[in-house]
């Protein structure tokens, strides 16, 4: 009986089995570090926030004397000037007072007495477009200023 002559080597047909062995085997160990990581990463993401990818921010307090107010809050650019603001804390001597972190920059700001918007009378003041006047602050490097 006559064979007809082998074409392909059976040395050849092992070493394109393993790679193919090989290859599947590699897919798979990369796709399960690809899931690790991702769930590594979005854990991280939600249980650990990233602030130093945000910038430095820095603590500034916010000051305003008015005794008679009976409620005070501080609206700006840094809450998108949302009523009713963010509340300020009354001390015994009338100053009311709030703390808020914010990125090195530039920010308008009023301040809401018993309803009625009221500039800042120790800050900068700029005209604003709608025809009143706003406060400016300005938030430099340092960790924590007072205005």
């Amino acid at each position: 009986m006559h064979h007809a002559p082998e074409r392909f080597p059976a040395q050849a047909a092992d070493r394109v089995m393993d790679r193919i062995f090989r290859y599947r085997a590699s897919r798979r160990a990369f796709r399960i570090l690809l899931l690790f990581a991702g769930s590594t990463l979005l854990f991280f993401t939600l249980f650990f926030p990233f602030h130093s990818l945000q910038g430095p921010e820095h603590r500034i307090t916010f000051t305003l004397f008015a005794p008679e107010a009976r409620q005070v809050s501080l609206l700006g650019d840094f809450n998108q000037w949302g009523e009713p603001g963010i509340p300020m804390t009354e001390t015994q001597s009338g100053e009311w007072t709030v703390t808020l972190k914010l990125e090195p920059g530039s920010y308008r700001y009023l301040f809401s007495v018993d309803g009625g918007a009221v500039p800042d009378p120790r800050s900068a003041l700029l005209s604003d477009p709608y025809g009143g006047d706003v406060s400016l602050v300005h938030v430099n490097g340092s960790k924590e200023e007072h205005i």
